[in-house]
């Protein structure tokens, strides 16, 4: 019995014991969280939650992906483990929780207090996925370098057309796109077929998440993109050869699509109606295929039939994207997807408007009056298959392979009216058509690149390598069909279809291969040096009804350079060089093809980050030198053909400056302002008049409580080509009002005031800008 007691006692002492040493180690433990100080200055996150963590002397675990690119604010004698983390962590949407004596660093998550059970929810990270952000700007985009940067660490003129942006200026086509991004100008030559130009040039590199991609179809269409599917368009002006090789100095375009990123069953309906009996119905469902959540699946439709303020003109389109992501492991994600898009326009425009009488007089017809007939269509059909692998090493090296395999098929009959119109008769026209019975474009795209960060004399540094290679084939039968005499063009009901005799056949091919090298180093904490080069590999084969023509330029080297440097935590100025190689499809009038456009490029600016990030500032000042850049030669045609010939201009120079304010002011208020002047010089002293000097775009955006308004400005200054386009401003208008947190109608109104305008024209024809145009969109979310 004595025996016994003893244990017992002997236990509660013991028990006692523990207690008394677990409540001192947790009051050391707590006294050590507070009552150390730190102090933090010039340092990215990274650098400042290590240095924390040195200090504090507990380990820290943190995905690199949420700390890379982000500055740490300036902290002094901050009390405490758990302020200094909360400090310097302010205003990244990260927090800091110590678990088992280890700093864990996360994304915030708010949880919900509602009965509809969907546990916690990811906060929006200002990372590079805009949707649901409800912002006009980004936190890192990778369209330059490849690197994953912001808008201010990075050494050129960019600009990101987010979700938000989308839908509030309902954004459905690449013009739109053009239309809204600073310094970018769009030219809607006909119904369906636009071009797009900046800095005096025409664009014609377009990306897909960052893979080159065909986006034109020539004088067959656009190959129209319904915005639907994207996320974001990001927009990098000025040359990026380091990535994609050849390619205009202009500017690279990037659509980037909808990640299917939610772990729950969601989706939203879209229901439209607009002027000219637009109607269009859309569904986009997301959801998770297992009970983890690791593998996930998101589906978009959409279904539209419109008509134009031109005769004759009707469309259908028919859109599909389906894409399935899959956590292999936890470093590892695989995304396999296709999309689908058919284009059925009736009645569509092929040439432009007679600009002048036969005596000389300037004509001014209707916004209604076309040039085709009812007869005449244009169908594309284009099919995207596409995937990619990332994976994460431990040591935080990334490897990105990237595979993308495109077809697109058209179809299309087309007709125009060339000539001059007697001002009594309306006659003195002549009509002339085309038939395209099949057009099939097919393109494969591969590209694998690592990031490699690593650590050298105290800073944090990273590598991008990478390989791409890309072959497009083009296969065309067409056939010309004869020319006749068109009755008056006052009663003008269309041209009777001719008869069509034997296609001829055209095929090309273009290959592009390349291995490229990018390395930023942060020479400090305020200067980061980015550096790099491509060496590509071109080649291009055409066959035209038997006549053969082949192009090869091996080992093109594209250097680059640019510098960064951070004034202080709002201000950074920038500098970035590069060459320029972009070979030529034009001909001169024997029928030879022009060489391969060389120069170099040079941009120096300043930029500027507000109100923790939400709104981004940039002015910057180019200079483009290239040589052979075609140049129309005035009244020649390529020999044995109808094409404009070109010679090549030596010495043709480009300057400009831009300036744009993206983002967020406040939570309520988003505004986006852009202005671009640009001066484009010809060898022989000539200027280039045919795109406008300046450009002018402003939209804002205010919410009040559950009503939303908003209204823009788009400017252009004078043009001249034979006829002479007036400078003109478009302004638009957007309400929006939310009758609950899922249901919403928006009416957007576009050229409010109705202003009559040239979108084109030539010295002999022009074709007007779109009229007023209404839309209103009942959205339901679920």
């Amino acid at each position: 019995m004595i025996i016994k007691i003893i244990l017992i006692k002997r236990k509660k002492m013991n028990l006692l014991k523990s207690s008394f040493i677990a409540v001192n180690l947790c009051a050391l433990l707590s006294l050590s969280l507070s009552a150390q100080t730190f102090s933090i200055q010039n340092k990215t996150l990274i650098e400042a939650i290590k240095e924390i963590s040195k200090n504090a002397n507990i380990p820290y675990l943190a995905n690199s992906t949420l700390l890379e690119n982000k500055k740490a604010p300036n902290i002094k004698n901050i009390e405490g483990l758990k302020n200094a983390l909360k400090k310097v962590l302010e205003g990244s949407n990260l927090e800091a929780v110590i678990e088992d004596g280890t700093i864990l660093i996360r994304k915030k998550t708010i949880k919900s207090n509602s009965s509809s059970h969907i546990g916690s929810i990811d906060v929006i990270e200002r990372s590079n996925i805009t949707e649901g952000s409800k912002s006009y700007t980004i936190g890192s985009m990778s369209t330059a370098t490849k690197m994953n940067l912001s808008i201010k660490e990075t050494p050129q003129s960019v600009s990101v057309i987010t979700r938000e942006q989308i839908n509030d200026l309902n954004i459905t086509s690449i013009a739109d796109i053009v239309r809204a991004s600073t310094g970018l100008y769009a030219e809607s030559i006909n119904t369906d077929i636009s071009n797009y130009y900046a800095r005096g040039f025409s664009i014609k590199n377009f990306q897909i998440n960052g893979v080159p991609t065909n986006l034109k179809t020539g004088y067959k269409g656009d190959t129209y993109q319904d915005l639907g599917i994207y996320d974001r368009v990001e927009v990098v002006r000025g040359s990026t050869g380091l990535l994609s090789g050849s390619g205009e100095p202009s500017a690279t375009i990037n659509f980037v699509r909808k990640k299917a990123n939610s772990k729950e069953f969601k989706g939203q309906i879209d229901l439209e109606v607009g002027s000219w009996n637009k109607k269009k119905a859309s569904v986009d469902l997301s959801s998770a295929l297992n009970a983890k959540g690791s593998i996930r699946t998101r589906i978009f439709a959409s279904k539209e039939n419109k008509e134009a303020a031109q005769d004759f003109y009707e469309k259908d389109t028919n859109v599909f994207y389906s894409l399935f992501e899959a956590d292999i492991t936890d470093n590892t994600l695989l995304s396999l997807g296709f999309s689908y898009q058919q284009d059925d326009a009736k009645g569509v425009t092929y040439g432009e408007i007679p600009a002048l009488f036969s005596d000389g007089s300037k004509t001014d017809f209707d916004v209604s009056k076309t040039t085709s007939s009812p007869w005449t269509f244009r169908k594309t059909t284009q099919k995207r298959y596409f995937a990619s692998l990332e994976h994460t090493f431990m040591n935080d090296i990334k490897i990105n392979t990237s595979y993308a395999h495109a077809i697109i098929d058209t179809t299309a009959k087309l007709a125009r009216l060339t000539g001059t119109v007697n001002k009594t008769t309306g006659l003195g026209l002549t009509s002339k058509a085309n038939y395209y019975p099949s057009d099939k474009v097919t393109q494969d795209t591969l590209d694998v690149y690592a990031n490699i960060p690593f650590e050298a004399f105290s800073n944090e540094h990273e590598i991008i390598a990478g390989f791409s290679y890309s072959k497009m084939k083009t296969n065309t039968d067409s056939i010309t069909g004869t020319n006749s005499a068109a009755n008056s063009f006052y009663t003008w009901n269309g041209a009777t279809e001719p008869t069509w005799g034997s296609a001829s056949n055209k095929t090309q091919e273009v290959s592009e291969s390349g291995i490229y090298t990018a390395a930023r180093i942060n020479v400090s904490n305020d200067l980061k040096l980015i550096f790099g080069s491509r060496l590509s590999n071109y080649s291009y084969n055409e066959n035209n009804a038997g006549i053969k023509k082949s192009r090869e330029d091996k080992n093109v080297i594209t250097p680059y350079a640019g510098i960064v440097y951070n004034i202080n935590d709002t201000y950074s100025a920038y500098a970035s060089y590069t060459n320029i190689f972009t070979p030529q499809s034009k001909k001169t009038k024997n029928g030879d093809t022009l060489q391969p456009i060389r120069g170099n490029s040079i941009e120096v600016g300043t930029k500027a980050s507000y109100f923790d990030d939400k709104l981004n500032a940039s002015l910057s000042i180019y200079k483009m030198q290239q040589e052979n850049l075609a140049k129309r030669d005035q009244g020649q045609t390529v020999l044995l053909t109808s094409e404009n010939a070109y010679t090549e201009s030596k010495g043709t120079m480009s300057r400009g400056i831009e300036f744009e304010v993206a983002g967020d002011i406040t939570q309520n208020l988003n505004l986006s302002i852009g202005m671009s002047k640009n001066t484009t010089k010809y060898s022989d002293g000539s200027k280039d008049e045919y795109t406008p000097d300046r450009l002018l775009k402003i939209y804002a955006k205010y919410n009040i409580n559950k009503l939303t308004l908003g209204t823009g400005l788009n400017w252009q200054s004078d043009r001249i080509d034979g006829v002479e386009q007036a400078s003109y401003a478009i302004i638009s208008a957007m309400s929006k009002y939310n009758f609950s947190n899922d249901l919403s109608l928006q009416i957007n109104v576009t050229n409010l005031f109705d202003k009559k305008y040239y979108s084109t024209f030539w010295v002999n024809g022009y074709n007007y800008g779109e009229a007023r145009k209404i839309t209103a969109k009942l959205s339901y979310k679920f």
